[in-house]
């Protein structure tokens, strides 16, 4: 049973740069989406301060 990229010329390296693109989207969409209070709490919580 062959898969979508394995018919495809994609190489390791190709395939490694697209997940962490996705990676790196995804933290950023998190951040922005995020609310700032909500943010600004669980890192005093967290700090202990």
């Amino acid at each position: 049973m062959s898969t979508v990229i394995a018919n495809k010329k994609i190489s390791r390296l190709q395939i490694y740069n697209v997940i962490f693109a996705s990676l790196v989207f995804y933290v950023f969409t998190m951040l922005i989406l995020k609310d700032e209070a909500t943010y600004q709490e669980q890192l005093i919580t967290e700090s202990g301060i």
